[in-house]
């Protein structure tokens, strides 16, 4: 870009400058250079003021510093110095034989040039591998929610670069220019909000609705489910366990308005799955099904379906109850999952009762057509071949009265009966809701091994006084490629073999050697974990890698899972805990998890205080 660098003048380093942002005038995009020779920079800022003019991308150094004058005003320096000083550092800039931080520090030794002048330069070079760094970046880094602050240093900038790369790649975006433009478009005067990240809709969404969860709490949830279907969030009563719930599970609602997911409070006389399955009622003939057994149903109809679509089930106070008691079929189910022939994923089946044809549910009986279920039995008359619940009837019962294709088209509804068994649809997701005290129980280690557990106890009243009602919500529901994302494509949660890269991916190979190292600590005190814990901690990380926010990368991943899938299992006295924490405690610290460490400081300090201590 700098060809003849011996004999350059202020006006053209602008010119050059200048051309790395645009401006949008009367529906006609033009560089700033461009634009700039025909008005006065008064004229540039009524423009700009009023909107007649809509700035694309940074335009660097802006039409007020379109000369480099002002930054050199207070040394003093005349046009011919400073032109000596600009073309001893481009030199340097544009150098790439010497090291970045060497060049950097060359600039910043020039009075002026740092950090504005000399990273766009770098970026006016080469906008394929370095972008500019001033107060929007910062400005951006803020409104993305990282959790630190950016001050021009020469490491910061390498940092904040690699950054933008990872963005360029994640959005295809073509080079860090337009990195630097997208960013822009969204870091004005007023802040108008943040370049969308991985789960931005997400974030307005909840927003929007007049509710705040922190960017990490609404990642590492999306994870959670996304790597297995069941979480547990538990936290003090209060910090909105349930309503993180409901707002994730609508705002990944199908279109086509049926509601995807059902809330279950759980009772705490349940002692069995009738609870959540209902039972067939030899009284009536009908099933009595519950809102959870139909949502089930209604997800394995969709799964089938040309748009499969995640279905959610909450299940509120999930603690109220024994949950071995209650959910150990589901638990069963979705542990015996298994890869059949051709890759597809199967498992074993919950059974409902013992017809040998799907039976009527109960408040159907005015609904459905009489003529399409035995009059006493109440058991379907229409041929299963083509029913979604065929394969939960054994074959030499699929014959039956009427054509399936022919049923519904006249108004037959499979959903409102029940089959004789049923699998746990792969497309439904489990969240569970916990307060721990004198009127619940306890989890064993069989369900924790089994489910992410979430801690709500980050608090800022702070922040909360803050939120004022937005009004008629805007935001809308998860785009098609979000639903994408989070359904792996309408696979579903994976298993970690349909993945045979978490064994040998060089990327995880330091945090497969971590979770080698973590369990020969923990085992001389009986408290290791097995090889479904190290599966699913890798697929996590897994997941968050291709969500790709640089915000979230595979330490905080690996901290998160820390955290979710190895403490929530530590629980008991001083005498049992105190040296396998301080262990653990030490790791953590040697592995800058700091999210782990202060969790584990915390069961420390009860530990000491009260002789005994547990996860939640």
């Amino acid at each position: 870009m700098f060809r003849v660098l011996l004999t350059i003048t202020i006006d053209s380093f602008n010119r050059h400058i200048l051309q790395i942002g645009g401006v949008i005038y009367e529906g006609k995009r033009y560089n700033s250079w461009e634009f700039r020779q025909n008005y006065s920079i008064d004229e540039l800022k009524t423009m700009l003021e009023n909107g007649t003019v809509q700035v694309v991308g940074n335009c660097t150094f802006g039409f007020g510093a379109a000369t480099i004058r002002a930054f050199f005003a207070k040394s003093g320096l005349g046009d011919e110095a400073i032109e000596e000083q600009l073309r001893d550092a481009l030199l340097t800039l544009q150098n790439d034989a010497e090291p970045i931080k060497e060049r950097l520090k060359k600039a910043q030794s020039v009075n002026g040039l740092w950090p504005n002048l000399a990273t766009g330069t770098l970026m006016a070079l080469r906008p394929d591998e370095w972008i500019v760094l001033n107060n929007k970046s910062r400005k951006a880094l803020k409104l993305l929610g990282l959790n630190r602050k950016l001050g021009f240093t020469i490491d910061n900038y390498l940092m904040y670069n690699k950054f933008a790369k990872q963005v360029r790649d994640r959005y295809g975006l073509e080079d860090l220019a337009e990195v630097d433009a997208v960013f822009s478009r969204y870091v004005d005067a007023d802040g108008d909000g943040p370049p969308p990240g991985p789960l931005g809709s997400l974030t307005d969404y909840v927003t929007d609705r007049g509710f705040h969860f922190s960017p990490e709490l609404l990642i590492t949830y999306h994870l959670s489910l996304q790597t297995k279907p069941f979480a547990i969030l538990t936290g003090i009563s209060g910090t909105g366990k349930t309503k993180l719930a409901q707002l994730f599970a609508k705002w990944m609602s199908p279109t086509d308005g049926e509601q995807n997911y059902a809330f279950v409070p759980v009772r705490p006389d349940w002692t069995d799955s009738r609870g959540l399955l209902g039972f067939h009622n030899l009284i009536t003939g009908t099933y009595s099904a519950t809102d959870f057994l139909r949502l089930l149903l209604r997800a394995t109809i969709n799964l089938q379906s040309d748009r499969p679509r995640p279905y959610f089930v909450i299940l509120d106070e999930m603690n109220l109850a024994k949950v071995e008691y209650y959910f150990a079929d589901f638990l069963s189910a979705m542990e015996s999952r298994w890869l059949g022939e051709g890759g597809s994923i199967k498992q074993e089946c919950l059974v409902l009762h013992n017809q040998p044809r799907c039976v009527l549910a109960a408040g159907n009986e005015g609904v459905v057509d009489p003529s399409y279920y035995h009059e006493e039995r109440f058991t379907c008359l229409v041929r299963c071949e083509k029913c979604p619940f065929a394969s939960f009837v054994d074959e030499s019962y699929h014959n039956g009265e009427f054509d399936y294709d022919e049923a519904r088209a006249a108004g037959f509804a499979p959903q409102h009966f029940v089959p004789p068994r049923l699998t746990a649809p792969l497309n439904v997701y489990f969240a569970g809701t916990v307060n721990v005290d004198e009127t619940t129980y306890m989890f064993s280690p069989k369900v924790l091994d089994r489910a992410n557990t979430i801690e709500f106890g980050d608090v800022r009243l702070d922040t909360y006084f803050k939120i004022v009602d937005a009004g008629e919500p805007r935001a809308s529901t998860a785009s098609e490629e979000s639903i994408a994302a989070f359904t792996n494509g309408g696979k579903f949660a994976l298993l970690p073999k349909q993945v045979p890269e978490l064994r040998s991916d060089p990327e995880l190979a330091p945090y497969r050697d971590q979770l080698v190292r973590l369990n020969q600590l923990l085992e001389p005190f009986e408290m290791h974990f097995g090889y479904r814990v190290a599966d699913e901690v890798l697929l996590y990380l897994w997941n968050a890698r291709g969500l790709n926010d640089p915000a979230f990368d595979l330490d905080v991943a690996f901290d998160h899972q820390v955290c979710q899938k190895v403490l929530p299992k530590f629980h008991g006295s001083q005498a049992k805990l105190q040296e396998p924490l301080e262990t653990l405690l030490k790791f953590c610290k040697e592995h800058g998890y700091a999210r782990s460490a202060a969790k584990i400081q915390r069961m420390l300090d009860m530990l000491i205080k009260e002789g005994f201590a547990s996860f939640a």
